[in-house]
């Protein structure tokens, strides 16, 4: 992590990307009903409501390890697309015309419990305001598989539950190229035989296939 981000201003980031995502999702459920299947946004992201309402509230005394979610295995935040300092809160999401200001006032009056009686009508009107702002921006968002812009990405992992990066022509050959690269003799040694055997035949065919592949392409 780096150390010259403060840890107020990670949980500032991590309450703006998930309250965009959270947002996001709602948007979607109320312009295309059933687009989930009956999924929740908790599943999805496998974060529980009780964790998810902690990261959006930045609660310190039970702060959710957003970095350790993050290292575990097939973890579900990584099927965003999104990059691992945004899903942790290191960076935020940026949306055309909402500025940081406009955040630190929005999650203030959703969460600040001591604002003075005579700033509700300012409060109701401000949230007003600014979620039919962000709602207008979320209906110039569109399917594009080569989406750039974070927030473009999240859209379409959102709508269709596949990462934009799914269609990476390279992705596959990544992984497999990362998985090797982990795996340690003893893994070979202490798995069972019959898995050994199985890994050998399949790196046996690959290799073949991938040999025959790169001799065609030099002969080209």
């Amino acid at each position: 992590m780096d150390n010259k981000i403060t840890s107020d201003k990670i949980l500032f980031n991590r309450q703006v990307n998930y309250i965009i995502i959270q947002k996001l999702w709602k948007y979607l459920e109320r312009k295309y009903p059933g687009f989930n299947n009956g999924e929740t946004l908790y599943d999805r992201l496998d974060i529980t409501a009780n964790m998810y309402s902690r990261i959006l509230t930045a609660n310190t005394y039970q702060r959710v390890d957003l970095d350790k979610k993050w290292k575990v295995q097939n973890s579900k935040l990584k099927r965003i697309g999104l990059s691992e300092e945004i899903m942790t809160g290191r960076e935020m999401i940026i949306i055309d015309d909402i500025t940081e200001d406009d955040w630190v006032s929005y999650i203030r009056y959703r969460y600040d419990k001591d604002i003075d009686g005579n700033d509700e009508y300012i409060r109701k009107s401000d949230m007003a305001y600014f979620n039919r702002k962000i709602a207008s921006l979320f209906d110039t968002l569109v399917e594009d598989k080569k989406a750039e812009k974070d927030i473009s990405k999240l859209y379409y992992f959102l709508k269709n539950n596949v990462s934009v990066n799914e269609y990476i022509p390279d992705r596959e050959m990544n992984e497999l190229r990362n998985a090797l690269l982990q795996i340690k003799i003893e893994h070979i040694k202490d798995c069972e035989t019959k898995i050994r055997q199985e890994v050998k035949e399949l790196l046996v065919k690959r290799l073949h296939e991938v040999t025959i592949i790169m001799e065609y392409i030099e002969l080209k």
